[in-house]
């Protein structure tokens, strides 16, 4: 049987990733801060029912709101939906800053049809190796 040997920083990690509550997906579309002016367009590398992860030139502080307006397709339509919620993770490097994004409410089918059905059908798809990228596997 294949020894597990977890890093330092997966061990220091792990208490965070056993509070998720969602199973994180990547993300292949578009995503703006649009009370900016201009809007400042943002990277969001992965995303759940409860929050997401984006990579931004802008600096955000921890617990700070911010609303995000979402493009991307579901099912051979296109979506644009706006979700709001609160900083909850941050890391300042010097080639950039990723921030985690708490949703202020779970993503749902009334509110966000085409974000939170794309995001379920990705969980059906790729949950199973999207939970081990979580564990750093």
């Amino acid at each position: 049987m294949p020894k597990l040997f977890l890093s330092a920083r997966i061990c220091y990690t792990l208490p965070i990733m056993q509070q998720r509550k969602h199973v994180r997906v990547p993300f292949t579309g578009t995503a703006e801060i649009p009370t900016e002016k201009p809007p400042i367009k943002v990277t969001v590398s992965n995303v759940s029912f409860g929050g997401l992860h984006l990579y931004c030139p802008k600096p955000f502080d921890l617990g700070q709101q911010v609303t995000l307006r979402i493009r991307g397709n579901h099912s051979g339509r296109s979506f644009n939906e706006t979700v709001e919620g609160r900083v909850v993770v941050v890391h300042r490097r010097p080639d950039g800053n990723s921030y985690g994004v708490q949703f202020s409410s779970y993503l749902d089918m009334e509110r966000h049809p085409g974000l939170a059905g794309w995001v379920g059908d990705m969980v059906k798809k790729v949950g199973a190796v999207s939970f081990l990228r979580n564990l750093g596997a």
